[in-house]
């Protein structure tokens, strides 16, 4: 896949976005800061993003990936996102199917059940 330009986050990777920070965890609110500058890229066919904050917040994360959604394709096998931190900085919404098919449709955000990892 060709590299993209960055781009500011389109209305549904907003919206998986701000669902999974719809908890609680460490550095949470550092990355909603980071996220009101950050611009954006596709790098997978599932679309997956590569994430590019302007700001120099420092989200003090525990873990490279703090949270997590889960929510079934339209055929059942599981769809999951995870949002990626790395040196402090938010850097990836990574998405992919369970069973390495392709996604057929994501689903709305609000049906995504959102899981903190634990430390």
């Amino acid at each position: 896949m060709p590299e993209e330009p960055l781009r500011p986050l389109t209305h549904a990777e907003r919206g998986y976005i701000e669902r999974l920070l719809t908890v609680g965890f460490p550095g949470r609110e550092q990355i909603v800061e980071q996220l009101q500058t950050v611009l954006a890229r596709r790098i997978d066919t599932e679309g997956s993003i590569e994430l590019v904050p302007q700001s120099s917040v420092r989200a003090d994360v525990i873990k490279r990936v703090p949270v997590e959604g889960e929510a079934a394709d339209v055929d059942g096998v599981p769809i999951y996102l995870l949002l990626h931190v790395v040196d402090s900085q938010v850097r990836e919404l990574e998405i992919y199917k369970a069973d390495g098919s392709p996604i057929k449709r994501m689903p709305p955000a609000e049906l995504i059940d959102v899981v903190v990892l634990p430390a």
